[in-house]
């Protein structure tokens, strides 16, 4: 929900999850991706 441009407090009222528990889950999943992360970026290119 949150990665689809949903609030924490959105999310909150939808799941009855307190925002607080939310925010520590999008943190702790934000650490496990950030160590799965390529070591180099590649370059995006819009073709029309």
């Amino acid at each position: 929900m949150y990665l689809n441009g949903m609030g924490f407090r959105a999310i909150a009222r939808v799941t009855e999850i307190d925002r607080a528990t939310i925010i520590n889950w999008v943190k702790e999943r934000g650490k496990n991706l950030a160590d799965n992360l390529p070591e180099e970026i590649p370059e995006i290119t819009w073709v029309r």
